[in-house]
């Protein structure tokens, strides 16, 4: 009878043992996708950075498409409330009204950088707001 209970005690404490090995390995790989989505994300970003400084210098088509590239891959992997919309509508700008960005690419460098996504919000609008 104690041989039996002892069984059933060991075995409990194995499935416990799984289930919590289980439990920190999920919270393990968890933390490490949410490290590198960051990190994808604020290299994105810095590139977005530096394609729109090259921008500032003269106006590209091929810098034009990294940029749109690079702003898309910040808000692929950007998970910040209120950043991933803003990229997006900063990415559909710059695909439909790209040419819209002279004259504010030092406004747009810095919003980026800080993560102001009212900023980001308001330039992405104002690109695509038709002047006559």
């Amino acid at each position: 009878m104690k041989n039996k209970r002892n069984v059933i005690i060991v075995v409990i404490i194995l499935i416990i043992l799984i289930l919590l090995s289980a439990y920190v390995g999920y919270s393990i790989a968890e933390n490490k996708y949410d490290d590198m989505c960051h990190y994808n994300a604020d290299r994105n970003i810095n590139f977005a950075v530096n394609e729109i400084s090259k921008l500032k210098e003269s106006y590209d088509e091929d810098t034009m498409k990294t940029l749109i590239s690079c702003v898309y891959g910040a808000y692929q992997y950007s998970d910040i409330e209120g950043l991933s919309p803003a990229l997006f509508d900063l990415w559909n700008a710059l695909i439909f009204d790209g040419e819209n960005i002279v004259g504010k690419e030092d406004l747009l460098m810095e919003a980026i950088q800080d993560g102001d996504t009212n900023a980001i919000s308001d330039i992405a609008r104002s690109m695509r707001t038709i002047v006559q």
